[in-house]
């Protein structure tokens, strides 16, 4: 027997009806006679429902959006209406996106698991193996970093381009870390990427070192590499840890990671992010910082439903994820406490110098946090 998924939901946009699975981040846009049948029968056949959708019409909607990169809306609401279907072809697009299931959802349940490799189907995923699969065989692009630089960045790498990253990161950064005011300290910008922090610590007065594990990245932050910074290239994660074993303990007031422990806390790495802030802690003189600014682990990739003026957020999963993969801030204090790193502070950075323009993303970042901001400082462990 076919029935509604425990998960669907249905809502009002775009001036019609949407049935949607936030877990799947899947939508369907549906006509009033779709909308009727659909509410109007929550069980049975296949072909009773085929009956009740006789003469109705509906659009997928499903379209993972990347022109921001990791900070497009993630709810895959597509803008993009697809061809519209009906009958057959619309009961099937209604089971394949998780609004209609088997009643006992097994295979939906199945569904919902990290990919078994590039080419699955099957599962639903992590939103990096998505994204992987996404630009590899959607996009077709072979250079990832030249696609995560040019979502965050203006082509150079000298500016960041108009969205998130500008809007709600950059002022709270230039804010904390203000020219002059970093005079005489020494930063690690740990996977440095292009380099741009880096740029901003050494006009704030730093001396800074930058290390990241991709060449074209590095090739970029070395060609605009200002006065009072290097920029290190190293093969591997692996190659990364000896190269921050081989600098002298204690040589660093500051280590920053922007964007980048989500991407080091997959517990199969190697080595593991328990080991890479333990080498980071032993960088540090004794009262020095590590900063983090990463995406907030509840609400980076929730569905966002609701109107541009007043959107809201559904929170599908926090300890057990499926999709999601930033590390909830438990987990995080008490890695960092291992390595003998206390947090010290805990800010939220605010949207509103989010253009007017950009109402939903402004609404959204006036309720909802988007990144975190934390620092954490050694401390003398007891023996």
């Amino acid at each position: 027997m076919i029935c509604w998924c425990s998960d669907a939901i249905f809502t009002r946009r775009d001036e019609g009806w949407v049935a949607s699975n936030p877990r799947t981040y899947s939508h369907v846009e549906l006509d009033s006679v779709a909308g009727a049948a659909l509410l109007s029968l929550t069980k049975g056949a296949d072909s009773d429902w085929l009956g009740a959708l006789a003469g109705a019409h509906g659009k997928d909607r499903t379209e993972l959006q990347l022109e921001y990169g990791l900070w497009s809306d993630p709810s895959a609401f597509g803008n993009q209406q697809g061809e519209s279907v009906s009958g057959q072809q619309l009961l099937d697009l209604l089971k394949r996106r998780w609004i209609l299931v088997e009643d006992d959802e097994a295979d939906y349940r199945r569904y919902l698991a990290p990919l078994t490799s590039i080419l699955d189907r099957d599962h639903l995923g992590t939103f990096h193996q998505v994204v992987t699969r996404k630009l590899a065989f959607d996009e077709r692009i072979r250079d990832k970093w030249k696609w995560w630089q040019n979502t965050k960045f203006n082509e150079d790498g000298k500016s960041l381009r108009d969205g998130p990253y500008k809007w709600v990161q950059e002022p709270f950064f230039d804010k904390r870390f203000t020219l002059g005011s970093l005079a005489g300290i020494r930063i690690l910008d740990f996977a440095c990427g292009n380099g741009f922090y880096a740029n901003k610590f050494a006009r704030a007065g730093a001396k800074v070192i930058g290390v990241d594990t991709d060449r074209g990245l590095i090739n970029l932050a070395q060609k605009n590499a200002e006065s009072g910074v290097e920029f290190f290239f190293a093969e591997n994660p692996d190659e990364c840890l000896k190269f921050l074993l081989a600098l002298p303990a204690s040589s660093f007031d500051k280590v920053y990671m922007g964007d980048v422990v989500l991407l080091l806390a997959d517990t199969s790495s190697s080595p593991s992010l328990a080991e890479i802030m333990s080498a980071l802690a032993r960088l540090l003189r004794l009262g020095g910082v590590v900063h983090t600014f990463e995406p907030n682990a509840a609400f980076w990739l929730s569905p966002r439903f609701g109107a541009d003026h007043s959107p809201y957020a559904i929170i599908t999963e926090y300890r057990q994820q499926t999709y999601a993969v930033a590390p909830t801030m438990d987990r995080i204090v008490n890695l960092m406490s291992g390595a003998g790193l206390a947090l010290v502070e805990y800010a939220h950075p605010t949207g509103e110098n989010i253009p007017k323009s950009s109402a939903r993303l402004r609404a959204f970042a006036e309720r909802f946090p988007m990144w975190d901001f934390s620092t954490y400082q050694k401390i003398q462990l007891k023996k």
